[in-house]
């Protein structure tokens, strides 16, 4: 089963719960913590279980039916109580189609009446769930499956202490000590021989050797991490939104203070250029890069110190 095809499936049930004749059972499937209410974080545990399989030797969220596995039915459920309530079954009835009756007359030709009865549709909408705070500093894209890195401490000043500040600015290439060659990271120099870069921090890495350090520590359990492509980071753009990106990867608290990576409020995205690993075909000194103050795809040089996100997954 893949991400994008449960989180297509999260979205398309937000948009049918709104518009379509569907029926919940009572149980409230989806409250994995017994408190009432199906939260966001346990419609992401759900799709995790749904994915990964169910954890063997505690209870799997999202299996409704005790089978020992999460199906798209049962998320499906889920999101419908995230809408709506677990006191009462969900039920949306869309209007009926006329019915015609046959009167006969006085006559040998019979007349036909048409009758329906029609019920106003929910008039309720529902901002359809997209990205889903991990609490582990990372956040899952529902629509994509993608996984991104969330940046924290908005401030306008870079910390070269802490790898996921927002404001830190890495260049896309950089030079092997002491030889004559460009480079993305130490494979791409001599064996022995580093790949330096002046960054904003002072840290010497460009934006590849800043995720191979992500990897090394293995941040947030995993070593798969990239620098995102042109398509993977424009399908994060908003352009109703400044910056213009989508909302739920820069929250109202991002600032000074906004420095938790576990806080789900607490998520921040530089209107200023982004790299991507996408270099421009035709001219090796450049690579295309995103502006998040008007949403702009634009190529840069790979000298030029721009932030950077990373990403994992399919």
């Amino acid at each position: 089963m893949k991400y994008g095809t449960i989180g297509a499936t999260i979205l398309l049930t937000t948009t049918m719960l709104a518009a379509g004749p569907n029926s919940v059972s009572a149980q409230c499937c989806g409250d994995c913590d017994g408190n009432g209410s199906v939260a966001i974080a346990n419609l992401v545990t759900a799709v995790r279980n749904a994915l990964d399989g169910c954890p063997k030797d505690a209870p799997c969220c999202g299996d409704c039916n005790s089978d020992g596995r999460v199906t798209v039915s049962e998320l499906i459920t889920a999101v419908g109580r995230a809408l709506g309530s677990c006191d009462a079954p969900v039920t949306h009835t869309q209007a009926n189609t006329p019915t015609p009756t046959s009167t006969p007359t006085e006559t040998t030709t019979p007349s036909i009446t048409a009758t329906a009865t029609a019920t106003s549709p929910p008039t309720a909408t529902h901002t359809p769930i997209r990205a889903a705070d991990n609490g582990d500093g990372t956040i899952t894209d529902l629509t994509t499956g993608l996984l991104w890195e969330k940046k924290v401490g908005g401030d306008g000043a870079p910390d070269g202490s802490n790898d996921h500040d927002a404001d830190n600015r890495y260049p896309w290439r950089g030079r092997c000590q002491n030889v004559d060659a460009d480079c993305k990271d130490d494979g791409d120099c001599p064996t022995g021989v580093a790949c330096r870069a002046g960054d904003q921090q002072g840290t010497g890495l460009t934006a590849f050797k800043w995720v191979a350090r992500l990897n090394a520590r293995q941040f947030a359990g995993f070593q798969d991490w990239r620098v995102p492509s042109l398509d993977e980071l424009r399908s994060l753009r908003d352009l109703d939104e400044r910056p213009t990106i989508d909302p739920g990867f820069h929250q109202p608290g991002c600032g000074t203070s906004c420095l938790d990576l576990g806080d789900p409020d607490c998520s921040c995205t530089s209107e200023d250029p982004h790299w991507t690993a996408t270099a421009d075909e035709s001219d090796a000194a450049r690579a295309w890069r995103i502006d998040f103050d008007n949403g702009a795809v634009v190529l840069g040089n790979k000298v030029d110190d721009l932030r950077v996100r990373a990403v994992r997954g399919p």
